[in-house]
């Protein structure tokens, strides 16, 4: 039987260790201890879209070296702690395992593989939402699956056999290429994060508002620009859209006015199988006190605008009003954000 470690026990690692372990594999959660003692006393708690489910059968700790027996180890822990946490399970780690970055942002894959042999790593990309607001407990708040794939960009029997042991925990999961392309795409869909985390708005809310949509419309405008400009090529996070229908499509969606988005498009966002109050991973971040991921989200989009000399004034000044809410949490009203924004850019 495959043993399988999750390195870093938040929302994304708790609900693919707990539908593994409930599916009969050996799994190992590390997480922090408030988390660790709570799932220890009462079992891990997973409710949402997918149902009620209380695992029993999940080992947990709090140290690294529980990964030592692992044959994949999925690597879930803010990108900002990446680089701590593979040093940490590097002297654990058994030869031929496998770690799987199943994290935001872009850059995971390459840092790993500066600590690990090469060669053993793989980037994945989760399409789901889920919360974890309380020790022991986590909710599926959006259905979506799960992309495995090789750094080269190809699909290998390495890659088949993760999406296949993976997929054992009801959530579909499939081989791709080009994984760091679609991590881009992901990417582009968590620029909006911040403006939800700043608003204090759910996923719902952030298409059916104007002036959320005004605001993510100069966001993303920015940050296809700048992909352009560097050659990026995005991958399509779904097999019925071409990587290239969907660099069109952003193409085309950013330089229409808010006035001619059809109101099917509005409703198509809004009926997205999910949860009442789905909330993205950076304003969990902020309600919890916590450092958010904002510097690999739209300080991505920042920092390539740096490398290929294009400015991005709007997600430049997302990036810093997030790290600001980070000191001292303070909503804003969507038409307030709004008009800080619209002055840095102009949507065509």
């Amino acid at each position: 039987m495959t043993n399988i470690a999750i390195m870093g026990a938040g929302a994304i690692g708790s609900t693919i260790g707990g539908l593994l372990a409930e599916a009969g594999l050996n799994v190992v959660l590390i997480g922090r201890g408030p988390h660790v003692k709570a799932i220890k006393d009462k079992g891990l708690y997973i409710d949402g879209i997918k149902g009620v489910h209380r695992v029993h059968n999940l080992k947990v700790t709090t140290d690294a070296s529980g990964v030592e027996d692992a044959d994949m180890v999925f690597l879930t822990v803010k990108s900002q702690d990446t680089e701590a946490a593979v040093h940490a399970i590097e002297p654990y780690t058994k030869e031929g395992s496998t770690i799987i970055s199943l994290q935001n942002g872009v850059r995971n894959v390459d840092k790993i593989e500066e600590v690990l042999k090469e060669g053993n790593v793989l980037g994945g990309v989760a399409l789901f939402n889920a919360t974890f607001l309380q020790p022991g407990s986590v909710t599926l708040t959006m259905r979506g699956g799960i992309l495995i794939g090789e750094p080269d960009g190809e699909i290998s029997e390495r890659a088949k056999m993760v999406a296949n042991v993976t997929g054992k925990s009801g959530i579909k999961t499939k081989a791709v290429k080009n994984i760091k392309g679609v991590l881009w795409s992901k990417l582009m869909l968590n620029l909006n994060n911040s403006i939800m985390a700043l608003c204090d708005i759910d996923f719902k809310g952030c298409y059916a508002d104007k002036y959320t949509r005004k605001t993510s419309m100069l966001v993303m405008k920015e940050a296809v620009n700048v992909l352009e400009a560097s050659g990026i090529k995005l991958g399509s996070p779904s097999v019925l859209l071409s990587p290239s229908i969907l660099t069109k499509g952003l193409r085309v969606m950013v330089k229409v006015p808010d006035s001619l988005i059809p109101d099917r498009l509005i409703k198509i966002a809004a009926s997205i199988p999910l949860l009442e109050d789905v909330r993205v991973s950076t304003w969990q971040s902020l309600y919890k006190g916590k450092k958010s991921e904002i510097d690999y989200l739209n300080g991505e989009i920042v920092r390539l605008g740096e490398e290929v000399g294009i400015s991005t004034p709007v997600n430049r000044t997302l990036v810093q009003m997030v790290k600001n809410a980070e000191s001292e949490l303070e909503y804003m009203q969507p038409n307030k954000l709004w008009e800080c924004c619209k002055s840095l850019g102009e949507v065509v």
